[in-house]
């Protein structure tokens, strides 16, 4: 593999995150118009299967909170993530729901884009065009789908959100829950299933540079007693970008069955196709003292004649029994097939006059990811125990990645030169790959973990938990075995949690993490697993009758053995042990409605990430590069429409800080950026015709891919609009 991607994939990491919330008026929380429209449920913890829909269908007619509007930014239903019986403001841990309909309110796309809008996640890049790069809380996320852990996320593709009902994102280690676990947090990817009031609909989208998306959802019972409930979903998305001879095309085939069995046994069965076609950018990299490069913003160091193309096949499904009331029993899988091939450009290097180095990579890739999981719960109601359970679980996970990579000999060019001069000196390279280099990665790990929740007393609620995992990694590089990791893990997780009054809790809590790092050091060993621990305090508050949440949380976060790029030896690339760092910062979110009409997503964070101990002299200390201090989001829609007809206006601010490049100050940080995204919309009956503009100001900004200044650098997208109709049926 590339020494850049590989660079960017273990590289230091660090951020902070400190967030402030604006105080609400007492007026907009008394104010209980009339509502009509769209129906939300908050599930009944007890009923909630952990399947992908939330568990709406099962909550009874005193849950219902009705709303005004066509979308609901808050979702409420975390079990599936944090195998906890628990309403979201009762788990001590910081998580964000991103609900599909805020994904398209806003018009995001990318996980990237969806980082921008989450407080304590960073949007970190685009390596190659292979995928969106996030960090949470300064660390490399972990992802799941459905509640199944991926142990190595190799980043070849990106899922459309089409097919996801919401993500979240849970913030800090969950080693406890899933064995694999990063410090920084998990994605959880929920997939959309069928229930009631699921609709079927056609959606057609146009946007800035010949831009078309096609979309179609159907959504209906199998049998006339509604036990049986199936969804397909198709996309057909291309377009070009504000780059020259730079272009997308992907094809989404999702289906999806949602059954009940019986009043006790119900479950899921998911699963899809996607391909995605796409020209490969790795950036522009800046001048030597972080200067932006002097070029139009359409300038693009790539070549329309090289692109990856990713395929990936998918399945999810979920079992669960409710064997009595006091047991629950709850089986998960998922299977991900993904091929990835074709070339990929990188520049590097760029000098004041102008020369630049060019390089082609060709790609081959295969990924399997397999996973399983059996929980249970068992409440301690009726042994005397109110409000008590424990949790209990075994999880499987495979991860097998197999690529083939070809090399040649770089070319230059200069950075002033036309776009079709640099095309065509890429162009020029892609006939000299002829140095093949594999590497075969194989992980697997087994996991077994158990929790308990005791109400100790009426305020007080004691988390504990604990998990042995035996992790198996083997690394294959360049022909040569690099040998096996296989030491076994045990992780812990505690945590308090004072109930304040039946809407408001408070809690501190302990959690570790490890994540196995089946990279080679020069003495033909693996090196050891990364590991870290977490000190979290928080408070989680329901208001307006459960219809806004309200979060706060501060952390320190230590991880050891983190890793960095040694040298290379016949071909092969050597790692070693870096040190350690410890990251520390406060985030706060308000997610969901200030009235009936006014939905409202914000969040501030300020994050601290310090090198403690390092095998660079210079770092050791210091704050981490290129990571923001401060994150700020806020996006927000009023709906002018009486019985959800009528217009709809919403507007968003983000704003990044600016990032330290060097330790020393000798080159000029990466400029901080505040962006501005507005848009409108207007329902009538089963018609909705929504415009998104985003980036309104057309702010120039730039976000660095590899932590950096000698790779490339991508320039956020300039002013861009989008303008989709929807019917519903």
């Amino acid at each position: 593999m590339n020494d850049r991607m590989r660079l960017a994939r273990f590289s230091l990491a660090a951020g902070v995150a400190m967030t402030a919330l604006a105080a609400f008026s007492s007026e907009a929380a008394a104010q209980t118009e009339t509502a009509i429209g769209t129906t939300f449920a908050l599930a009944d913890p007890a009923t909630v299967t952990g399947s992908a829909d939330d568990g709406a269908a099962n909550a009874g007619p005193e849950d219902e909170i009705i709303v005004s509007g066509r979308y609901n930014y808050l979702k409420e239903d975390t079990r599936g993530t944090t195998n906890l019986p628990l309403p979201i403001e009762e788990v001590p841990q910081s998580i964000t729901l991103v609900s599909s309909d805020f994904i398209e309110a806003a018009g995001l796309n990318t996980i990237g884009e969806i980082a921008e809008y989450t407080p304590g996640a960073i949007n970190a890049g685009n390596t190659g065009g292979t995928g969106s790069v996030i960090k949470l809380r300064g660390f490399s996320p972990g992802y799941a789908i459905d509640g199944i852990n991926i142990i190595q996320n190799a980043t070849y593709h990106e899922y459309d959100f089409a097919i996801f009902d919401r993500l979240e994102v849970v913030k800090g280690p969950s080693s406890v829950v899933y064995g694999v676990s990063s410090p920084g947090g998990l994605v959880n990817l929920v997939t959309r299933g069928a229930k009631a009031s699921t609709p079927s609909y056609i959606d057609v989208e146009v946007g800035s540079w010949q831009n078309y998306r096609a979309e179609g959802q159907v959504a209906g019972a199998l049998d006339a007693q509604d036990d049986v409930r199936a969804i397909g979903i198709g996309v057909y998305d291309q377009g070009d970008s504000f780059l020259k001879e730079n272009s997308h095309k992907r094809t989404v085939l999702y289906a999806g069955l949602d059954f009940s069995l019986s009043p006790s046994l119900s479950g899921f069965l998911h699963g899809g196709y996607e391909n995605f076609d796409r020209t490969s950018f790795d950036g522009t990299p800046a001048l030597p003292d972080g200067s932006r490069a002097p070029v139009p913003k359409s300038f693009c160091l790539c070549s329309s004649n090289i692109s990856l193309e990713s395929s990936v096949y998918h399945a999810e499904g979920s079992l669960t029994w409710n064997a009595s009331s006091m047991l629950e029993l709850s089986l998960r899988g998922n299977y991900q097939q993904l091929k990835t091939s074709g070339q990929v450009a990188y520049a590097s290097g760029l000098q004041s006059n102008g020369d630049i180095n060019l390089t082609v990579q060709g790609n081959r890739a295969e990924v399997v990811n397999f996973g399983i999981g059996l929980s249970s719960v068992y409440k301690l109601d009726d042994l005397g125990m109110p409000d008590s359970f424990i949790s209990i679980g075994a999880l499987y996970q495979d991860s097998d990645i197999d690529g083939t990579y070809l090399l040649g000999a770089g070319g230059s060019a200069s950075i002033f030169d036309s776009q079709q001069s640099i095309s065509d000196a890429f162009d020029a390279l892609r006939g000299n790959l002829t140095f093949p280099y594999r590497q075969q990665l194989q992980s697997n790990t087994f996991t077994i973990s158990g929790q308990a929740v005791l109400k100790v007393a009426d305020p007080i609620t004691l988390l504990l938990g604990i998990s042995h995992s035996s992790p198996k990694a083997q690394a294959v590089l360049g022909g040569v075995d690099q040998g096996t990791s296989d030491k076994a893990e045990v992780s812990y997780r505690a945590a308090v949690t004072y109930e304040v009054s039946p809407a408001l809790n408070a809690y501190v809590s302990y959690s570790e993490s490890f994540v196995p790092q089946p990279l080679p050091s020069l003495d033909q060993s693996i090196l050891p697993a990364l590991t870290g621990e977490q000190y979290e305090a928080g408070v989680k508050y329901m208001a307006m009758n459960g219809r806004l949440l309200l979060t706060g949380a501060v952390y320190r976060i230590r991880e050891n053995n983190l890793s960095t790029y040694d040298q290379s030896v016949n071909g092969v690339d050597f790692y070693r042990v870096l040190g350690e760092v410890v990251h520390s910062g406060v985030e706060l979110q308000a997610l969901g409605h200030l009235t009936d009409r006014w939905q409202i997503n914000a969040g501030y964070a300020y994050l601290h990430p310090k090198i403690t101990e390092s095998i660079i002299p210079e770092s050791k200390g210091r704050t981490a590069l290129f990571l923001p201090k401060q994150t700020l989001s806020l996006f927000t829609s009023y709906d002018l429409g009486a019985g959800g007809n009528g217009w709809t206006f919403s507007g968003g601010a983000r704003y990044v800080s600016k990032q330290a490049t060097s330790f020393d100050g000798s080159t000029k940080d990466l400029p901080g950026y505040a962006v501005i995204d507005l848009g409108v919309a207007y329902h009538h009956d089963d018609w909705n015709v929504q415009l998104n503009v985003r980036n309104a100001l057309d702010k120039r900004y730039y976000i660095n891919n590899y932590q950096t200044l000698f790779y490339g650098n991508f320039r956020g997208d300039p002013a861009n609009f989008s303008i989709s109709v929807r019917r519903i049926f």
